[in-house]
């Protein structure tokens, strides 16, 4: 499902606000020939996300949604803890970082075309 513009500039600009203010730090893969590898079985963004994994010693855990690419990033044992999208939001509500209820977040994720299982919100 592609999304229209109107639905990812609030997106962008709430990226951009995350980045300005340190929350979210963009960096780029230093191995290539890892990356290359892994796009033998993954997405670039998957691979690149695994990659620079193995590289941040600083990063304590990897956000990954795409199952084969969670499986793959398991048997590397790279000494990350792993979560997915559903658990950096529900981490987000716990703490109030977001003021919309699970319910709000959850229409949004379906209107958007996310697939995930509803009870994965349970106790938020």
């Amino acid at each position: 499902m592609k999304l229209s513009k109107a639905a990812i500039d609030p997106l962008v600009t709430n990226l951009k606000e995350l980045i300005r203010k340190r929350f979210v730090i963009v960096k780029e893969c230093g191995n290539a020939a890892l990356v290359n590898s892994l796009k033998s079985f993954l997405g670039s963004g998957e691979a690149e996300t695994i990659a620079l994994a193995s590289e941040l010693k600083e990063a304590e855990f990897l956000i990954l949604d795409d199952l084969k690419a969670r499986n793959l990033f398991r048997t590397l044992d790279i000494g990350k803890r792993l979560i997915g999208t559903i658990g950096v939001l529900k981490f987000m509500l716990a703490r109030g970082i977001i003021e919309e209820s699970a319910d709000t977040i959850m229409n949004k994720l379906e209107h958007a075309g996310f697939c995930f299982k509803r009870d994965l919100f349970r106790n938020c």
